[in-house]
């Protein structure tokens, strides 16, 4: 994840939401956003939509990240 900048944790309603803003308003470019949920599927679907990438659920180094955007419910974290 050498080139990551802004990690989306959780691709459904609300992580979907803020991705879709943050590259449909220009804020971020989609080649530097990673979208990561426990539902692989969505997530790669969320990332092929936006031309992000998708990260696998596993990866927990957001070391080189300039943002973790954690959407999930409260109770999952």
């Amino acid at each position: 994840m050498h080139d990551v900048t802004v990690v989306v944790i959780g691709c459904g309603q609300m992580g979907g939401a803020i991705a879709r803003g943050l590259v449909a308003g220009g804020a971020w470019p989609a080649s530097q956003l990673v979208c990561v949920d426990t539902d692989e599927a969505r997530a790669s679907a969320l990332a092929q939509e936006l031309g992000a990438r998708a990260g696998e659920p596993q990866a927990r180094d957001t070391s080189q990240a300039r943002a973790v955007i954690v959407a999930v419910k409260p109770w999952y974290v």
